[in-house]
Formats: structure tokens, sequence, C-alpha cells
């Protein structure tokens, strides 16, 4: 059975902010990106929860933005898709590090311009993807990109992503193609993590980093 039919997916609600950022803190913990932003997190985690919450919050309240998770809540997914607008994080505390959240926001800038408000102005977007650990590899992250490829079908958009090397692996058997990269370096301007673009449903060029 699809993954989509065995999981209800559901708009999340106020009341699941609480614990849809705990389960995604968590979920992204081996995360290369989120590593890179927030390196400081385990030292201050209630600046880091603080910080996503209202962050996760927001997303309720902003159109054509929808938040997602299973009908079950304790299956420990949230997803939050396909839209054109971005939202950062704007409650930078001690949990992150300023100069890298400075280089992943300009990284994101370069791949709106190039991207995102050109050949591909009119998409949707998955913005963000987390599953706890103890429940990967159950089809539960896969029926939440598979509900935005559906409406992607039916519409006859394109659907667009900037993954981290940990989640590029799906993407990628999902049907996505890379069409390009960031480079997002340290104080020392060594590379340390990659922001790869990825679109589904489109005949694509694929390019290099800028």
């Amino acid at each position: 059975m699809p993954d989509s039919f065995r999981y209800h997916i559901r708009p999340a609600k106020s009341s699941d902010i609480q614990q849809v950022t705990a389960l995604a803190i968590e979920g992204l913990d081996s995360d290369d990106l989120f590593n890179y932003n927030f390196p400081h997190r385990k030292e201050f985690p209630d600046d880091c929860h603080l910080a996503w919450y209202r962050i996760f919050e927001s997303w309720l309240y902003i159109p054509r933005t929808l938040s997602l998770i299973p009908g079950r809540l304790d299956l420990r997914v949230r997803s939050c898709s396909w839209l054109i607008a971005k939202l950062y994080p704007k409650s930078i505390n001690r949990h992150s590090s300023p100069s890298h959240i400075a280089n992943f926001r300009a990284s994101l800038d370069v791949i709106e311009e190039k991207y995102w408000q050109t050949q591909y102005r009119e998409s949707l977007h998955l913005r963000a993807l987390a599953t706890k650990p103890e429940f990967r590899q159950k089809g539960i992250a896969t029926a939440l990109i598979e509900w935005g490829l559906q409406r992607s079908r039916t519409t006859g958009l394109v659907a667009g992503v900037e993954s981290s090397e940990m989640a590029k692996g799906l993407y990628s058997k999902l049907g996505f193609q890379t069409i390009g990269y960031e480079e997002l370096r340290d104080e020392m301007d060594a590379v340390q993590v990659k922001t790869w673009v990825m679109v589904w449903g489109a005949d694509v060029d694929r390019e290099g980093g800028s």
C-alpha cells in the first residue's frame, strides 16, 4: 500500500507545536545543516526550543503554508510544506552560530534568486521535514512528501526543496533531481556542508554550485 494511504496526514494545530518542536530538534540532531547553524544547542537547549517553537507557531498563520503531521502525533514526524515565500529563524540566541546563520541565509537568498524567482517561480516548496530516529524507515516521511507530490501532479506545478546531505538520498529516491548546490563555509573559509537544490516534476539542467 502506498505510504500516502498508510498514514492519515492532517494539518498541525497550535496544541501540537510544543511536541512538534521537541521532536523536530531531536529528529534533526544528525543533520549537517542543522549542526552547522546551531552548534551550541545542546549547551543551551532552552534557547533552541524557544526559538524553534516561535518559528513553528508562526508557520501556522502564514498564508499558503501548511504544516503537516501524521494523524497520530506519537509517530513523531513533522513537516511544513509547499510554498514560495520563505521564513528564516529570527530568534538567534546562544544555541546558534551567528556567522553560520548569516552564511546560510545568504545561500538561500542566492538559491531564491537563481531558481525560485526565475524558472521555478510557480512551484510548491517543501520547507522542513524531520523524523525522530526511532521512527525512521517506516514510510512516514515518504507519506508527508507524497502529500505535496500528489498536489504537484494535480496542479502541474514543480515541487522544490533545499536539502541537506542527510535527506538528499530520500528525495532522490522519490524522484527529485539535483539542479545545483550552495557551499557553506566556516570561519577559516573551509567548506563544511552543502545545501542541495532539488526539484520534482520538471525536465532540468543540472548545475554546479555558485
